[in-house]
């Protein structure tokens, strides 16, 4: 049903507003919904101190701490003849620069923006955080943000801009800002550097990371405009066609509402820095914007879609807002299945850093949830649309939202100057919070989440696993790599071709320098006189790369075991024209035949795509490529240019190679993913990544939060780990330690190789036969709880929290097991209590205990039945229950 009508174009005279957008008026227009307080950064306070680098004593700057080797003080250098940091590495050894740290303390979230300016004089490679505005930051919880950059151009250049735009997740302790000069070669200047914050004035707060100041919103009354809808468990919501502005939201009946908050659909065009507007018969007319958008129910949520379009004719950077106006004070906000924080003031989210869009965010999860005692409340994209989206909950604004900025162009074919959203509202449990949303949005969208690889094992990488003494012994079922099929087939091992979408490694000689002109003399070689292969993939990087602002191709100099030359980041997108495209040389009709057909040398199982997230926030301005695109553009946060970000790319290609594996019946596997982008888990049936817990001189595994963002993307879906780190170091002791986390969240452990290619560790028999018995003991007892299938819901609560517990089942049997771990230093003795009605059945008193030395005993019975847990610092168990006809008497006052 669509909520809005075409609207006619605009004349001239409402195009003006654009311009006029600059000076709020002190009487907001009916249209309002917030009134930009900041149209600029320079607006926004300088945290620095002698930020123009002007103040000087004894030849250091005032304020400015030397990093490392420092740097020489240049009068008369500096950008406009002033002072300027001059950094000269002979060696490309060691690292120059400066450095300062702001102690902020806030109590709210605050984004920032850091930006520098540098000129170079023959700076070999290409660029990198080497030689960048390099920012660390400390959230007041003690817990870090590192190496947000902006990377200077290499080469030779003049003055240069750089900006690093920070969302943070959370309330700033500290931020420390570095004039970076690292390990690379050749002479730099740096001066003018500013951290700028976005601190609201009196009576005005910061949304979405924007000063803005709240217009409270008139309530309309339902009229013949008015649209609703319901879901089946009783969420219903009513929207104005005209305004898109929501006019009711009810649960069960009950109106939720909260009066005079921003309600339904708003936008704001970045680029001018204007208002938050609403919408008048489908337009906003001052922004030069019109909105499309449809609404329906689904069975348990209300799916919400559209397209946003521009009236102008020219490049436009917007937002696109959704509110849901809930007073959820009080209440908490989700950041994943086992962390919430109570709602206070401020604004609320989980975001990863891109560079791009309006403040350089976007969500980490695809859904958000945002509870209070009675009401349970999330939002979600539909994770095959993806865009650049952000989703928090603002406590001063009484609003849920969803934000999607939006690049609009005239060349996008399918959406021509237009982008395409969809995304979900549905209700949630508030007992069990951001659990019940995951199984909820499992329910939305069943096919993202199919399980089609049941029987499950370990990873293998590239080696032939017949070459493995006893290779019964370890669990393989994946192999990376399709050097022996025939064996694979016969073992029971599933085999995959290995692809990387979005690069080209390429060789070149020693003679050849390592720059950027370098490269491109290799590429133009290739095109003249190439063999066949090589001049092929000479007109993949002509024909797929992607481009920076500058149009030069996206390239990386590496010397890696695998290749000592350049990696051009290459757009996979397989509607790219062209004979040679990174997509054809990958993947289609011709190679799936040679493959999967008749002729194939054995039963390929499918197909393996490496580095999945990799150079996943390179922007490709090339505008030859936005004809192409079938995801929405966004843009650049400093220039606000509409540009494609590499991950949209990538995605498009894995689900083009999906719809044709899938069609035969094969599975597509993955490497680094999830990391900071889990809509691409959609296409994808096994996951994993690679991982180093010894990353420096001490032991440091994964913590929690990757592994719950890892366990909920994948839901029942089999997620792998390969450990990349020094096997003699990593004793047994740690290889129990690696496995026994692994446990307890039904993820399967396994090896690789210290620096993912050379002398890898299943070639290594002292290596793999002095943990044999580790393996034999801990892969069938992963397998088992795995293959019962993870859920999000756990039906049990450990009343102490540093115990943590997960369910898995129920599996063939009946049976549910919970997997439990210590996380402190100290033994625990607790009660665990399970819950029937979201176990869908009673399961004890009987235990079975499968693994580890704690105790679990049912003491109790009521609603809710008590168990005595007894477990050990920082061990791991793992419980088996039958599902049982117990019948429980009250528990004891």
């Amino acid at each position: 049903m669509s909520i809005v009508t075409p609207i006619a174009c605009l004349s001239a005279g409402a195009l003006l507003a654009l311009g006029c957008a600059a000076q709020a008026s002190a009487a907001a227009p009916l249209d309002t919904v917030m009134q930009s307080s900041v149209r600029s950064a320079q607006q926004m306070p300088q945290r620095l101190t002698n930020g123009a680098m002007e103040k000087a004593t004894a030849n250091a700057l005032v304020a400015w701490t030397p990093y490392e080797h420092g740097y020489v003080l240049s009068p008369g250098e500096g950008k406009l003849g002033s002072n300027a940091v001059r950094c000269e590495n002979p060696t490309g050894q060691g690292g120059y620069g400066v450095s300062q740290t702001l102690q902020l303390n806030r109590k709210v979230v605050a984004p920032l923006i850091v930006t520098g300016w540098s000129r170079a004089e023959g700076v070999a490679g290409t660029p990198s955080a080497g030689y960048s505005v390099y920012v660390d930051i400390i959230y007041t919880d003690g817990t870090p943000l590192w190496g947000q950059t902006a990377n200077f151009s290499r080469g030779t250049h003049g003055w240069e801009r750089r900006t690093v735009t920070i969302a943070p997740a959370k309330p700033v302790r500290t931020l420390t800002v570095y004039a970076l000069f690292r390990n690379t070669r050749g002479r730099v200047w740096f001066d003018d550097f500013e951290v700028r914050e976005a601190s609201p004035a009196q009576g005005d707060i910061l949304y979405d990371g924007i000063p803005v100041r709240l217009v409270p919103q008139k309530a309309l009354k339902p009229s013949s405009r008015t649209v609703r809808a319901s879901t089946a468990n009783g969420l219903s919501l009513a929207l104005d066609q005209g305004s898109g502005r929501l006019t009711s939201l009810k649960v069960d009946g009950e109106e939720v509402a909260a009066n005079g908050a921003p309600a339904g659909f708003f936008l704001r065009d970045v680029a001018s820095g204007s208002d938050m507007v609403s919408l008048t018969g489908g337009t906003a007319r001052s922004l030069g914007l019109a909105l499309d958008a449809h609404v329906r129910a689904t069975g348990n949520v209300i799916e919400l879609s559209g397209a946003v379009r521009d009236r102008t004719g020219k490049d436009r950077a917007v937002t696109l807002y959704f509110s849901l106006p809930v007073d959820l004070r009080g209440g908490l906000w989700w950041d994943d299945i086992r962390r919430s924080r109570p709602i206070g003031q401020g604004e609320y989210a989980n975001p990863i850093s891109v560079g791009t869009g309006a403040n350089g965010g976007m969500a980490l999860y695809p859904f958000c949830c945002a509870t209070n005692d009675r009401l349970g409340l999330a939002v979600g994209i539909d994770m095959n649309a993806p865009a650049q989206y952000r989703l928090a909950y603002n406590a001063a604004a009484k609003s849920l939202f969803i934000a999607f900025d939006l690049g609009l162009v005239p060349e996008t074919k399918r959406f021509p100057s237009a982008a395409p959203f969809k995304f979900v509202i549905y209700l949630t449990d508030p007992a069990w919070g951001f659990r019940s949303a995951a199984a909820a949005y499992y329910q939305a969208f069943p096919s993202y989440f199919a399980m089609r690889s049941k029987d499950q094992g370990i990873w293998m990488p590239f080696t032939d696993v017949s070459t493995v003494q006893g290779w019964r012994d370890f669990g393989f079922k994946y192999h990376e790599g399709n050097n022996n099929v025939p064996f694979d087939d016969s073992a029971g091992i599933l085999s995959f071709r290995y692809t990387e979408p979005m690069t080209y490694w390429m060789p070149m000689a020693k003679s050849v320098p390592r720059t950027y002109d370098g490269a491109m003399s290799v590429v133009n070689d290739a095109l003249r006189s190439g063999p066949p292969d090589r001049r092929r993939w000479a007109e993949a990087v002509i024909t797929s790369g992607t481009q920076d602002e500058h149009g030069r191709y996206n390239l990386e100099i590496q010397n890696a075991p695998w290749t000592d030359g350049a990696v051009f980041v290459l757009n996979p997108n397989p509607n790219l024209s062209g004979a040679n495209t990174k997509a054809t040389l990958s993947w289609g009709p011709e190679i799936a035949q040679s493959l999967y057909g008749p002729e194939a040398n054995g039963t390929l199982d499918g197909e393996y795509l490496d580095s999945l997230e990799g150079w996943a926030t390179y922007r490709n301005f090339r505008r030859s490529h936005f004809a192409s695109v079938s995801v929405p553009l966004t843009f650049s946060t400093d220039t606000h240019r509409p540009c494609i970000l590499e991950v949209m790319s990538t995605f498009e290609f894995a689900r083009w190679m999906a719809e044709g594996v899938h069609r035969r019946g094969k599975l597509m596997f993955a490497n680094a993913v999830p990391w900071r982008f889990p809509f691409l888990a959609c296409v994808l049936d096994v996951m994993g990544t690679e991982t180093n817990w010894f990353p420096g001189p001490n032991w440091q595994p994964e913590g929690d939060p990757i592994f719950c963002l890892r366990r909920t993307t994948c839901y029942q879906k089999p997620y792998l780990l390969l450990m990349n780190t020094d096997y003699d170091r990593m004793t047994p002791q740690y290889v129990e330690e690696y496995f026994r986390r692994c446990l307890f969240y039904g993820v399967y452990p396994s090896m690789f190789s210290h620096n993912g290619a050379e002398n890898p560790y299943w070639q290594n028999p002292a290596w793999y036969n002095r943990d044999r018995p580790l393996f034999k003991k801990y892969i069938p007892l992963i397998k088992q709880v795995a293959e019962a299938g993870w859920q999000p819901i756990t039906g049990a609560r450990s009343r102490d929290p540093n115990v943590y517990l997960e369910r898995f089942g129920p599996d063939a049997s009946g049976r549910i097991y919970l997997t439990a771990m210590n996380t402190s230093d100290r033994p625990i003795d607790t009660v665990v209590t399970t819950h029937p009605k979201d176990l869908g059945a009673v399961y004890g008193p009987d235990v079975e205990k499968l693994y580890g030395d704690a105790d679990l005993a049912f003491v109790l019975s009521s609603v809710q039945f008590g168990a005595a847990l007894h477990i050990g610092p920082h061990e791991v168990a793992v419980f088996a229950l039958p599902r049982s006809s117990w019948q429980p008497s009250p528990l004891p006052e």
